[in-house]
């Protein structure tokens, strides 16, 4: 299903570096991925940093072997360096998405995974990836953005328990009837915008802890870093194809002379 498009990318000029949301910082720091370098924790965001301004910053190593890690720690490990190296050798969104779904029902235990985009106009969340759900429930009816857990779309990640008796759900009998019991709705932002939500469902009632909603927006991070390399790379590319057909055109206006 096509990515729905609207979500402005800059040129190439004005491009500027992402900044990662204090989840992403807190897994990365977890599991060792800053390359060793010492940080002191108040450049860290989120909850490691608690420390008061008045005391010596305490180092952090960054490193943690497979070996040290405990099993869960050591899967979500696994499944976010796969889906890290997916996004950086591959400009296939549809395939990064795909696995994403794949990989974070899988490892987390889900009943099912969905990833949904803004559609600009319509106002309505466009379904692009998904595994674990039926045909019954995907083509369920349109899922309304300011009515189907709309604190999602403000950047706020939503946990429900009971999804059937939850007005914030938009179709709760449909849930029920597809063995839905609790979701998880996490956003899926860039630069502080909201482009769409990775939804989790679990088959009985669950409460996500830390480790979970730091995955679980973590990799909803790097799925929208994904689909904004996908944009700007067709960004680039159309810029390009216009150059050069600018250049054509006046190589064969001077030949004309």
């Amino acid at each position: 299903m096509p990515i729905p498009s609207g979500v402005a990318v800059n040129r190439v000029a004005r491009w500027q570096p992402l900044m990662y949301s204090q989840s992403m910082n807190r897994i990365m720091l977890k599991f060792g991925l800053y390359h060793g370098t010492k940080l002191p924790r108040s450049q860290i965001s989120g909850r490691v940093n608690q420390e008061p301004e008045t005391k010596k910053p305490e180092l952090e190593t960054g490193f943690t072997t497979e070996a040290e890690m405990s099993d869960k720690d050591r899967t979500y490990f696994k499944s976010f360096r796969t889906v890290a190296k997916a996004i950086s050798s591959s400009l296939d969104v549809q395939e990064v998405l795909d696995m994403m779904v794949s990989h974070v029902t899988r490892v987390m235990h889900l009943k099912a995974c969905a990833i949904r985009l803004l559609h600009p106009k319509k106002r309505t969340l466009e379904l692009v990836a998904s595994h674990g759900l039926s045909d019954a429930y995907i083509q369920k009816g349109p899922v309304d953005a300011d009515r189907s857990i709309a604190e999602a779309m403000e950047g706020k990640i939503v946990s429900i328990r009971n999804v059937a008796e939850d007005a914030r759900a938009q179709y709760p009998e449909n849930a029920l009837n597809e063995g839905i019991a609790s979701m998880l709705s996490v956003p899926l932002a860039i630069k502080g915008k909201v482009i769409g939500v990775m939804r989790l469902y679990t088959a009985t009632p669950h409460d996500f802890d830390e480790d979970e909603l730091d995955f679980a927006d973590a990799l909803a991070e790097m799925g929208a870093i994904a689909i904004e390399n996908a944009r700007m790379y067709e960004r680039i590319k159309k810029d390009y194809e216009s150059v050069m057909s600018d250049v054509y055109s006046f190589v064969g206006y001077r030949r004309g002379i």
